[in-house]
């Protein structure tokens, strides 16, 4: 029971380092943080490679995501439309303000916005759930609680290795 705590904390600080090492790489040495394609590319290549460990450590660790073979094509269809409105939102706004906008920057902004809601979400709503549930039994209110804690710490590495504000955070 014990060796899934332990499997939690090496988990997530093997993610946060390797996010926190990335990111200081990609803005300091590559493109300075100046939200270019390149560093957008970079940055959803990041967030689609955790994405992809976080569904290996689902699978090494055989927890099954019930209804998400059901929901997946859901998932994507719900996507699709999302990134259609996006378009479609962004160019009324633009021919409204004569603005020339860049679809591809606004493509890669979207995919890695997607890639990180979809990282965390199967991270700590899954993964760390299901293992925390083992260690305390079903105790919902427990697991919810540390699992929302252990996010927020999580967060708080943005204060200390990046320039975000506290209200960022």
């Amino acid at each position: 029971m014990k060796n899934n705590i332990t499997k939690i904390l090496v988990y997530t600080l093997l993610f946060t380092l390797l996010i926190n090492l990335y990111k200081i790489f990609i803005q300091n040495q590559l493109f300075n943080n100046d939200y270019s394609n390149g560093y957008l590319i970079a940055m959803t290549i990041l967030k689609v490679t955790l994405f992809l460990l976080t569904l290996f450590l689902l699978n090494y660790e055989k927890i099954k995501i019930s209804n998400f073979n059901k929901n997946k094509y859901l998932l994507i269809i719900v996507t699709l439309i999302i990134f259609f409105r996006l378009y479609q939102n962004v160019n009324s706004t633009s021919a409204e303000l004569k603005m020339d906008i860049d679809y591809s920057r606004l493509s890669y902004y979207g995919l890695d916005n997607l890639f990180t809601g979809l990282f965390e979400e199967f991270y700590f709503r899954v993964l760390v759930f299901s293992l925390l549930c083992s260690f305390y039994k079903k105790n919902l209110f427990k697991i919810s609680v540390l699992t929302s804690l252990l996010f927020a710490i999580v967060h708080i590495s943005n204060l200390i290795l990046h320039s975000y504000t506290f209200n960022d955070v």
